[in-house]
């Protein structure tokens, strides 16, 4: 098993900004979407970006301030949290953090035989996720296991073959993912901000990995002292050549390759600086 991708799925948040100026989530919903069109939900009406999975809206104004939504899924979401400024006065609603595996060999029924494990023991009377709820949902791409509730604003966690998205063998891929609800999502983005950012692989599968041990006792994932995905105190972020290469492929590189699957490599080499070759990036 290894640890093909892992971050921020999902962000929300919300705010009441002074109705006269352009708000903070405004300006980070313009930062990273492309083509937008109109938008509406929950009374909210604003605009969305379907490349980049991201949404920003408003809606009534109270005493000179709008009430104000930002929305992003997907890669995107982490690159959000990081646009962010230091001090900003945001509720995060909902954040969802995902670590996806690869399996040495495929597991079909890997969903299934957690959900019965899960059943059994609360007929014995010792349920292992407590009084949450468990449910196994199947169908053309693979199995899914939820644990919890959507509602209530606490911790929902999903298990379910991701195979299909990165066109490999059903039972291969598969993704272990948080959301957590209005009452832990403050606490949950305070402490992944707070990450440093070299770190913040290794600390994202530790958490995950903690999470759906205790919620479940799933031991997908190696613990901490067994792993090289040991979790490290915070330190300096690192400042050699391999680091910053490192940090390339870990973090740029999947959303170039967003980006150009959209359809937009011509803005990519543009924004990069490379519209000349190697020797642009180089002149002062």
């Amino acid at each position: 098993m290894r640890v093909f991708n892992c971050g921020a799925d999902w962000v929300t948040l919300t705010a009441a900004e002074p109705a006269d100026r352009l708000s903070v989530l405004e300006q980070l919903f313009d930062g990273i979407a492309l083509h937008t069109e109109d938008w509406g939900a929950h009374g909210y009406n604003g605009q969305a970006c379907t490349e980049t999975k991201c949404k920003y809206g408003s809606r009534g104004v109270t005493e000179g301030r709008r009430e104000e939504i930002f929305i992003s899924s997907g890669p995107f979401s982490a690159q959000a949290i990081d646009a962010l400024p230091q001090r900003h006065a945001l509720r995060c609603t909902r954040l969802d953090l995902q670590v996806t595996v690869y399996l040495q060999e495929p597991d079909l029924r890997l969903a299934s035989d957690l959900y019965h494990a899960i059943e059994e023991s609360r007929d014995k009377g010792n349920c292992i996720v407590g009084r949450r709820k468990a449910s196994l949902v199947q169908s053309g791409t693979g199995e899914t296991l939820y644990v919890g509730s959507r509602s209530g604003g606490r911790r929902f966690f999903r298990f379910y073959d991701k195979s299909h998205d990165y066109d490999c063998e059903r039972g291969m891929a598969w993704r272990m993912e948080i959301t957590y609800g209005r009452r832990f999502a403050p606490g949950a983005l305070f402490v992944y901000e707070g990450w440093d950012f070299y770190d913040r692989r290794g600390k994202t599968v530790a958490l995950v990995g903690n999470e759906f041990r205790e919620a479940m006792d799933l031991e997908l994932l190696p613990r901490p002292d067994d792993t090289e995905e040991e979790v490290p105190e915070l330190k300096a972020s690192p400042s050699g050549i391999q680091s910053k290469l490192k940090w390339l492929r870990r973090c740029v590189r999947p959303v170039v390759q967003t980006l150009v699957m959209a359809g937009y490599p011509n803005e990519v080499i543009e924004a990069v600086g490379l519209e000349k070759g190697w020797e642009n990036l180089t002149e002062k």
